[in-house]
């Protein structure tokens, strides 16, 4: 079967997944080039240690919405380098923490913006869906996770979490693959990469499933 040509595949997952250096290890192995996500917000820090400053999670939802779209549209043109495009985030994602944390008015002038970046921005030809289960992300978040990231309610953590499962069982914006990683953990090795990329390049289908059998060995 001759399949068309990759231009880009966008990795996601659940924090602590481990997305930025699968994306990274993906790119390295098909020759292509990593647009890492945003990790500079100027309201960020506020929106988790100070619940009681109300102008904070408008702040930095509309930041990283801004950041993450122009980001994108900064790929709208082709790139002359030879390979796929990898990015560790998803734009569609975005909207889950905006959901979660914003109120209806705010909310309301967020997602006029997002329906903006969305219009403008092309979809990936293929995205890469880490799942974590919410025990296993508790425990990522403890061993990996920076002190506002432990501060973080294990219920709240729980609610993100369970919001992204919905995310990725609805997704239809472009073929799929859903890999279950509660027993891969690339920090540690590069366990399951070689048959990610392997199933990302065949796919043939809208989503597609991997799971990697316990007690394998790199």
């Amino acid at each position: 079967m001759n399949l068309p040509p990759i231009g880009s595949i966008a990795v996601e997952g659940p924090p602590k997944s481990g997305k930025r250096i699968l994306a990274e290890l993906l790119a390295r192995k098909s020759g292509g080039r990593l647009v890492e996500d945003v990790r500079e917000n100027p309201y960020l820090e506020s929106f988790l240690r100070r619940p009681e400053d109300e102008r904070a999670p408008i702040l930095t939802q509309l930041v990283f919405l801004v950041q993450r779209g122009l980001t994108l549209l900064s790929l709208n043109q082709k790139s002359l380098l030879p390979g796929p495009v990898f990015t560790d985030f998803l734009l569609e994602r975005d909207k889950l923490y905006a959901l979660q944390f914003l109120k209806d008015d705010e909310f309301y002038l967020y997602d006029r913006l997002y329906a903006l970046m969305e219009k403008n921005t092309r979809r990936p030809d293929r995205v890469c869906f880490l799942q974590l289960s919410t025990p296993e992300l508790l425990k990522r978040v403890e061993l990996y996770g920076t002190p506002s990231e432990k501060r973080v309610s294990p219920s709240l953590w729980g609610a993100l979490n369970e919001a992204f499962q919905y995310f990725v069982f609805h997704y239809q914006g472009t073929p799929s693959l859903v890999v279950k990683a509660d027993n891969l953990d690339f920090r540690k090795g590069n366990l399951g990469v070689d048959e990610i990329w392997r199933e990302l390049r065949n796919m043939d289908g809208r989503k597609q499933f991997f799971f990697l059998e316990e007690g394998r060995k790199e």
